[in-house]
């Protein structure tokens, strides 16, 4: 075992890219958090410092630049997300337009502070990749990728 190697574990996910091309496969997340809890997709998506994510499909392994994905969609148990019900949690509805054309409707959930707690805030400062609830199923939407979006 290489003591440079950070473990990684595989999450199964379904990744919608330019061109409309679905793949369906596993990409990698950390084992562990710097807290100890399970490392999540999305911080290695949201990491800017790597603008390439290795997906497996078909037993095939690429490397997609992140730019270029629209949504990942996970499977429900990865798709945990925590979002305080207290004063800087909202979820709101929202009907997304992705740059392919592709509309997805969901709840965006989100904690920002009292005084930036509008969606337009939200979305500003947003990290690249952001969790969009659909049916108790969590996306992951590029909003670098999104053109439009209408909400509550």
């Amino acid at each position: 075992m290489n003591i440079f190697q950070v473990p990684q574990r595989r999450v199964r996910v379904r990744v919608l890219i330019d061109g409309g091309q679905r793949l369906e496969g596993v990409m990698y997340a950390p084992e562990s958090s710097p807290a100890g809890s399970a490392g999540r997709l999305s911080d290695r998506l949201n990491d800017r410092k790597a603008p390439f994510v290795p997906v497996t499909c078909d037993e095939q392994s690429y490397l997609l630049n992140k730019r270029s994905v629209l949504v990942v969609e996970l499977d429900v148990d990865e798709g945990a997300i925590e979002v305080p019900e207290g004063a800087g949690g909202s979820r709101p509805a929202v009907l997304l337009w992705m740059s392919d054309g592709v509309q997805l409707s969901g709840e965006l959930p989100y904690e920002m502070p009292p005084e930036r707690r509008r969606l337009l805030d939200y979305l500003n400062e947003s990290p690249q990749f952001v969790p969009l609830v659909v049916d108790g199923q969590v996306l992951l939407i590029n909003r670098e990728r999104v053109c439009r979006v209408q909400g509550d």
